[in-house]
Formats: structure tokens, sequence, C-alpha cells
């Protein structure tokens, strides 16, 4: 029996990356439900634990959320940038 699009992503990601990488994903949480979201989301932090990097383009609220679990002895740096359509009439 094969694994969905999201179980194959959280087994790439914790058992294929290690640290001291630097990896890019796009929008990764289009396959994950909103726990496998924090699952993933544990997995990342403990990457960036290990010194790995990540840069991230994502919709996901979230996946968002990783400012808040960049831990106060990790070197962690968080950028986030957002885009918002403003509609061209009001």
């Amino acid at each position: 029996m094969s694994n969905s699009h999201g179980e194959s992503f959280l087994a790439i990601l914790n058992h294929k990356l290690r640290g001291d990488g630097i990896y890019l994903f796009d929008e990764p949480e289009s396959a994950l439900s909103p726990s496998r979201q924090m699952t993933a989301l544990a997995s990342i932090h403990r990457l960036v634990e290990e010194r790995s990097q990540f840069i991230i383009a994502t919709h996901s609220p979230i996946l968002l959320a990783i400012r808040a679990v960049a831990s106060s002895r990790s070197t962690a740096t968080v950028y986030t940038r957002f885009h918002t359509k403003i509609p061209s009439t009001f």
C-alpha cells in the first residue's frame, strides 16, 4: 500500500532530511491536515535546532507560527512577507 502525498512528505521530513541542510518548500501544507501541519512544524523546528535552514512559501497560518516555536536559544531568524491583493474598486 502506498502513502498519501501528505504521509510521503512527512516521511521525507522525518527520515531523509538532516541537520546542517538548506531546504526550500513551496506550500508544503497543500497535502497536510491541520494536525499534520503541526507535526511538520515540530519536525521543521527540530531540524532548525540541528542548524538547518528553511525557505518556505506558505499560506498556512499554522506554518507561519514557526516564529512562535523558535526557541530563545536557537539561532533561527524568521522572516515573513505577506502579499495582499487590494481590490481595484471599493
